[in-house]
């Protein structure tokens, strides 16, 4: 599909895991004898210090040198291959463990000495390796731990993606034209039982508002043809996949497509989307975008985060208003027919939904993407709340900023923005209404249903109370946690329809 106009380190990482390991390298346990005797066994050798596994597998130099060669960007797995290790990344793991002791000695006039102990193992236990780190000074949790040094190769995430993302085509026919655009999708729920994948995509893939390449016509509203391609089956018309549209949101810019066909039944290939928190992003992070880049096929490409979240207005996508979105940033390349794929963190976790970027030929490298906390609101709501029309609930206050605060994080050293959210207006007669008062501060919001809590949210941005709200239904108790006169107190909320409710998108089935 056409792109929406707008109006509007890893070597530093890997050098102190050697360097950890390195730190880790024991002797190992002595082995003992069993003659009267006997003299003591020989010690089982001690585990090999990553610089000596290097020099057994072919490199040569010394170790200062060998560190050096670590900031060039290869894995330490990789370093080992490229010396002349032979086997998968599990054997050369294996191989990094300690040899058994040797055998005790014979006892003198006496009995022969009892074999010696195993030699314990070389340091692998990431466990271990973690214990190293944090007595060294490490601050960061066990799971930020494994985040920061374990990330798959970039080749290895792509592939993943690659499985969960699709190409769209749709037709419409405008005064006996007929126009195709292109597009593409994220698998957000597949059942290869049934054969059957849920995909989410940008609005405007699937819904003409405007002309054709004639400049002709306008209004025609959804498409009715809508084809799907898995990767690598593209450039074939045959292995196309007829989707039915579940439901749009033309002021959000989200559809929800469905596929069901034999060819995804017991299908090992295509796989959901892992999903990720929009809220946990920092400017300058490393992202994939995966779409139908120019209705080409899909393809991966890599940038980085440019900005967290802000609002653009993008042209009228259902009827004739302009809508304002708000987006993240990336300098990532988008191009028509990126629309409706994703971007993702280098984990391969979903953290958005290309749907826009700047088209001008003096501007580079800005485009934007949906939040995925966004769209997943609108997609759940849409699938698991069994409404009709689409409704976000009210719970009948205004905020705004009152503060912010810019920090840095000691342990990782990224950068964040907590804004101070404030109460500034109450709608009479809303649920919040007597409950809520002006000037508190709302810290953090729970959403309960039947006495379970089925999302929790900590408040530091207005955005995220109208986003939070997709997951709510009536009858559903939103408890605020709020500072009053420097107090802080819950208070409970039972949402309702009659105290107000957003119509925000449509539910065809």
């Amino acid at each position: 599909m056409a792109k929406n106009n707008v109006t509007g380190q890893r070597p530093a990482k890997r050098l102190l895991l050697i360097a950890l390991i390195l730190i880790l390298s024991f002797s190992l346990s002595a082995c003992s004898f069993k003659g009267d005797k006997g003299d003591a066994g020989d010690v089982g050798p001690r585990g090999l210090s990553a610089y000596e596994l290097a020099l057994e597998h072919g490199f040569v130099g010394t170790e200062a040198q060998w560190l050096e060669s670590l900031r060039q960007g290869s894995s330490a797995y990789d370093i080992a291959v490229a010396n002349g290790f032979v086997g998968t990344e599990q054997e050369w793991l294996e191989s990094l463990k300690g040899a058994n002791g040797a055998n005790g000695a014979n006892g003198t006039n006496g009995t022969n000495g009892a074999d010696g102990k195993d030699g314990a193992d070389g340091v692998t236990d990431i466990s271990d390796i973690y214990a190293a780190y944090q007595a060294n000074g490490g601050t960061l949790s066990f799971e930020d731990f494994l985040r920061f040094f374990y990330s798959d190769p970039a080749e290895v995430i792509a592939a993943n993606l690659l499985r969960s993302v699709v190409a769209i085509n749709m037709s419409v026919v405008v005064n006996g034209q007929t126009e195709t655009y292109a597009g593409s999708g994220v698998v957000i729920r597949f059942d290869k039982t049934a054969g059957t994948a849920y995909i989410m995509t940008n609005c405007h893939v699937i819904y003409y508002n405007g002309k054709n390449s004639n400049g002709v016509g306008s209004g025609v509203g959804l498409s009715s043809d809508i084809k799907v391609w898995l990767y690598g089956q593209e450039s074939f018309d045959a292995l196309a996949m007829a989707a039915s549209v579940v439901a749009y949101s033309g002021s959000q810019d989200i559809a929800v497509i469905k596929v069901t066909n034999d060819r995804l039944k017991n299908n090992d290939f295509v796989r959901a989307a892992d999903i990720g928190d929009s809220d946990d992003i920092h400017a300058g992070q490393d992202v994939f975008v995966v779409g139908n880049a120019l209705g080409l096929g899909i393809s991966v490409v890599g940038g980085g985060v440019s900005v967290v979240s802000e609002t653009i207005t993008l042209a009228a996508i259902v009827g004739s208003t302009n809508v304002a979105i708000r987006v993240l940033r990336t300098d990532a390349a988008s191009n028509h027919g990126n629309s409706g794929g994703g971007i993702f963190d280098r984990e391969g976790k979903l953290i958005g939904i290309t749907n826009a970027g700047m088209d001008d030929s003096a501007i580079q490298n800005v485009n934007f993407a949906i939040p995925v906390n966004a769209a997943m609101g609108i997609f759940e709501s849409c699938l698991d709340n069994g409404a009709t029309a689409g409704e976000r609930l009210l719970l009948g206050i205004i905020s705004d900023v009152s503060a912010v605060n810019t920090s840095i994080d000691p342990a990782t050293g990224l950068v964040s923005v907590a804004h101070t959210i404030v109460v500034t207006g109450i709608s009479p007669g809303s649920i919040a209404s007597g409950k809520i008062v002006l000037g508190d501060v709302i810290k953090a919001i729970t959403l309960i249903r039947a006495g379970q809590t089925i999302a929790h949210k900590t408040v530091t941005a207005n955005y995220q109370i109208t986003e939070f709200m997709y997951k709510g239904i009536a009858g559903d108790t939103v408890r605020m946690t709020i500072m009053r006169n420097g107090v802080e107190q819950t208070v409970d909320l039972t949402l309702s329809a009659a105290s107000g409710k957003y119509t925000q998108f449509a539910v065809i089935v």
